[in-house]
């Protein structure tokens, strides 16, 4: 099997709310909308992910939630990473899995 990685950002999001966090900040219906064409997409060229690593925020986790089932791995440091962080993270990848990295 090939190893692939797949770098996407969440869908749409709305506006913060007020007295909400950049971090709380949802998905609008659009963004959950353009999340499921994506899905379909991934699914017709075979890039189905063995795992998604996922930022803890909600924007991220909602994405997640309307892709096609794939096991969730939520970790924190993703969220607002640097690239110093995320480089980690990908040399960290199992080499024969595709992952999706969704921040």
């Amino acid at each position: 099997m090939t190893p692939r990685l797949i770098v996407m950002r969440h869908a749409t999001a709305g506006q913060t709310e007020s007295g909400q966090s950049d971090h709380q900040r949802k998905l609008t219906d659009y963004g959950e909308k353009e999340t499921i064409l994506i899905s379909e997409e991934l699914s017709k060229i075979c890039w189905v992910p063995d795992i998604a690593l996922v930022s803890s925020s909600t924007r991220t986790r909602e994405t997640h939630s309307f892709l096609m089932p794939i096991p969730i791995e939520v970790r924190e440091e993703i969220y607002q990473a640097s690239l110093e962080i995320l480089l980690s993270i990908v040399e960290s990848l199992h080499e024969e899995k595709t992952t999706l990295l969704l921040g």
